[in-house]
């Protein structure tokens, strides 16, 4: 009995503490029931979203158009498909039929969770409404299909899109070729969507031209994307030219960094040395690059220095001295791209070759601003070729030679 009593008198407190918390709501008005929505937006915070919502309803107030979208668009940004197709049912309830807007948060979010099937049938709900679809709502069900590899569908998808008049633009054929990326049995069609982006007066940007190159490079058609890449610089530099540094990122077609060393790395693979020696020279001095720069995109530096190291050995194997001169020279400091110790030494080892004293020097004045301990490992050649040589003006710049185990320990101390 005390348990039955204690548990009636909590529900009986919870029942009060209700009633307060509604009647001190009542006061609120429309705007500041959305007010506090748009906080709880701001914060991603799809529960207190939903409690605001949920007193709302018990004050008594009507929920409006913008609540919706506020409730769906907070559930979207939490990736939760539930909350954004309770809002929809909710929407409804009240005898508000959704517009293409709030359609589309369920898309994506549904699209998000690689649901294609489901994804086409809303876009059908919402031909049955009368609610028109726009790009982006093809858009969405384009991601899921993406994420799906569900080919057929996103080939069907496209095709409905221009039976309902809507014309596909740059982001929908950079889907499309993000799509073909997947197998390469879908060579042809990535080739014809390309081709028709070009003919429909669409100028490829950087994510375009690189999902098709890397397309292209990553199934065996490395000679192919290099053809697509210097089609790319070109247009580059010609709208450098024509247009200036104002909105320089917008109107340049840069190939993404990281795109441009996976087509570098498979024409070294297979021995085109030359046309992978260009890619790195381009890719160095910025015509290849993300926005942002260098700096920011840590993975593209690592693939830098990997594929700098493959090319200087196998430049120096097959004896191409012209090669690894502008392999030397491709360094941009400025941009943050800097040779790692292997190449270094490949670079060193050249020049040695070539008793290209100026060349050791300058060489040498880059890596004694590395660390002492890195330095040891690479200037190890330069010792003794300067002393074998003569080489006064590299004696006069090499730091006191130590083992680099000395420098290690020396190191360990500090």
């Amino acid at each position: 009995s005390k348990v039955i009593s204690t548990a009636a008198s909590a529900a009986k407190l919870a029942r009060s503490s209700a009633l307060l918390t509604v009647r001190a709501y009542t006061q609120y008005s429309q705007g500041e029931w959305n007010g506090r929505l748009r906080q709880a937006k701001a914060e991603n915070n799809f529960f207190e979203a939903k409690t605001i919502y949920d007193e709302m309803k018990l004050a008594g107030h009507a929920p409006s158009r913008e609540t919706f979208h506020l409730l769906a668009t907070t559930a979207m940004r939490n990736k939760n498909l539930g909350g954004t197709l309770e809002a929809l049912d909710e929407m409804k309830s009240y005898g508000l039929v959704p517009d293409v807007i709030f359609y589309n948060i369920v898309l994506y979010t549904a699209a998000k969770q690689q649901k294609v099937d489901f994804c086409l049938k809303l876009k059908q709900e919402m031909q049955n409404l009368g609610v028109p679809a726009n790009t982006r709502s093809y858009l969405a069900v384009l991601d899921a299909c993406n994420r799906t590899r569900r080919f057929d569908k996103a080939f069907e998808v496209t095709r409905m899109m221009r039976a309902e008049g809507i014309e596909p633009t740059e982001m929908v054929f950079t889907k499309l070729l993000e799509l073909c990326s997947h197998s390469p049995t879908l060579i042809p069609q990535a080739k014809v969507v390309f081709q028709e982006m070009i003919d429909a007066g669409i100028r490829p940007t950087s994510l375009s031209y690189s999902a098709y190159i890397s397309l292209l490079a990553f199934n065996g058609k490395p000679l192919e994307a290099f053809e697509v890449s210097k089609q790319a610089a070109a247009e580059a530099k010609y709208q450098e030219n024509t247009q200036g540094d104002e909105n320089e990122d917008q109107q340049r077609p840069h190939i993404n960094f990281v795109s441009s060393m996976v087509l570098a790395k498979a024409l070294t693979r297979t021995n085109n040395l030359a046309e992978a020696v260009e890619v790195v020279e381009l890719a160095s001095h910025g015509v290849f690059d993300s926005v942002g720069g260098l700096k920011s995109v840590k993975t593209g530096k690592t693939m830098y220095n990997t594929v700098l190291n493959k090319l200087y050995r196998k430049a120096v194997e097959s004896g191409e001295d012209s090669l690894v001169s502008r392999l030397i020279a491709t360094e941009a400091p400025e941009r943050g791209v800097r040779r790692n110790a292997t190449s270094f030494q490949y670079a060193l080892d050249t020049l040695i070759q070539k008793d290209d004293e100026e060349g050791v020097a300058a060489l040498v004045r880059e890596v004694i601003a590395l660390p002492e301990s890195e330095q040891q490992k690479i200037l190890g050649a330069a010792y003794t070729a300067a002393e074998e040589n003569k080489w006064a003006g590299v004696q006069a710049i090499l730091p006191e030679q130590k083992s680099v185990s000395a420098v290690e320990e020396e190191e360990k101390k500090e």
